[in-house]
């Protein structure tokens, strides 16, 4: 199961800004996001990706240190494993 609290986010370009999903799931999974682009996030120069467990809980937090034109759009929070896969959008949108 995954929850998200703010399916729709405003920002401005340069902004720091964190996006949030939770998610349940056991055994514990595999957590990832992916841009608008489709590919696949890890920590770098614009992106710091975190997952804190608690429990059967997961907290999954991405952080755009710098928001840019190609950040708007649909970010996608994923949590697999061995009994499937369920997902979550967050579009970002420019105020």
């Amino acid at each position: 199961m995954v929850r998200i609290e703010n399916q729709l986010v405003g920002a401005y370009e340069g902004q720091t800004l964190t996006l949030e999903c939770h998610s349940e799931a056991y055994p514990r999974p595999i957590t990832y996001w992916t841009r608008p682009s489709n590919e696949t996030i890890a920590n770098g120069n614009n992106y710091k990706v975190e997952a804190i467990p608690k429990g059967y809980e997961i907290t999954m937090r991405l952080t755009i240190k710098y928001v840019r034109p190609q950040d708007f759009g649909s970010f996608r929070c994923v949590a697999t494993n061995s009994l499937g896969e369920t997902d979550g959008k967050i579009k970002l949108y420019s105020k």
